[in-house]
């Protein structure tokens, strides 16, 4: 049986945005599947660029059409960034006359943090259920989440567990950590408020930021902006012994649209930390809380004023044990261990 993947060429930027979409690529590349493009012409406006790329994306979901086996395995990954001309037509032809057997690898469903919704969203989310086969999703919560209340089939969902991280990089030579905690990531006020207001904690640590987009707008001698670093270098760079992950408005509980996100998702910055070598300080609600725990991958915490607390009653054997264990999870995560795992899985449902 043939395994394809369709893949949505386009930019990457400074941050991870993109990078757990290129990993996903690589990955199922390793895993057998031939990668299919649909390209993005040119990066101009105006009407007749728009008019160029779609008729560009037309002929290349037609190029997928004909080039697809009967029978076949393919893997899409969602949402789409762009309304490509052809793409719902061609998929579902796919499907309807070449009898292909279409696996989804879900990187976000918008309805879960509406301050990222669209009508787009919308259309994009009711094509994909009902349009694919099977659904490697993130992981319980989630699973739980489109079974009640969107109505998916248990059968048809594969948990991921965590995100993989292509690193082929040498971390050796980092230096020996000297911030408390990092945060990584973009780090714009309006998608990390909380960021701007940990000056306001009582228990103060020291705190290094990475990513694009930071908003310098007070001198604070426990944060320190080290800079932005493409997503492959990130790793080599990142010196703290705690990486966070926490969002939304509030240094006191994870809230707002992507506070409560959390609670479903896998984000991407979990994976980054880990193969950079850090242990995780994570929201005890979130939904990758349970597998930093039960992998002794770091602590949970209620609230960031909790954090000076419990990273200093860490003794060192408990931190070297951490360490190790973030080293295993660091290899299977660069090796694509969980991807490879769930499409695995997929196949064996599919009977290929």
């Amino acid at each position: 049986m043939k395994k394809y993947q369709i893949k949505e060429v386009k930019e990457i930027y400074n941050h991870a945005g993109s990078k757990a979409v290129e990993d996903a690529y690589n990955f199922a590349k390793e895993a057998g599947y031939e990668t299919l493009y649909i390209r993005q012409r040119t990066k101009d406006t105006g009407i007749i660029t728009l008019i160029r790329n779609q008729l560009g994306f037309w002929f290349d979901w037609v190029k997928v059409l004909f080039t697809v086996k009967k029978g076949s395995i393919v893997l899409i990954q969602n949402p789409f960034k762009r309304k490509h001309l052809g793409r719902f037509t061609i998929l579902k032809q796919l499907k309807k006359i070449k009898k292909c057997n279409i696996i989804s690898l879900v990187h976000d469903i918008e309805e879960l943090r509406v301050s990222y919704y669209r009508d787009y969203s919308t259309t994009e989310f009711e094509f994909m259920m009902g349009n694919s086969d099977y659904f490697i999703i993130h992981n319980g919560k989630m699973k739980n989440y489109l079974m009640e209340e969107r109505g998916f089939a248990e059968g048809s969902l594969v948990e991921l567990g965590i995100f993989d991280y292509g690193f082929d990089g040498d971390l050796n030579d980092k230096n020996t950590p000297e911030a408390d905690v990092v945060i990584a990531g973009n780090l714009e006020s309006q998608k990390c408020p909380y960021i701007y207001k940990m000056s306001g904690l009582d228990n103060r640590f020291s705190l290094y930021l990475y990513g694009p987009n930071y908003e310098e707008n007070n001198q604070d001698e426990y944060i320190k902006y080290c800079g932005s670093f493409p997503s492959e270098e990130v790793p080599k760079v990142l010196s703290g012994k705690y990486g966070l992950i926490w969002d939304g408005d509030s240094i006191h509980k994870c809230t707002g649209d992507t506070g409560r996100y959390l609670q479903y998702n896998n984000p991407h910055k979990t994976s980054l930390y880990l193969v950079s070598g850090i242990p995780i300080i994570i929201w005890e609600k979130a939904a990758l809380a349970n597998f930093v725990k039960e992998n002794n991958l770091g602590i949970t915490i209620n609230n960031l004023e909790e954090i000076k607390e419990k990273i200093y009653a860490i003794s060192d054997e408990e931190y070297s044990g951490m360490l190790s264990n973030v080293k295993d999870m660091s290899k299977k995560l660069q090796s694509g261990y969980h991807l490879k795992r769930a499409l695995a899985e997929c196949e064996k449902r599919i009977g290929a």
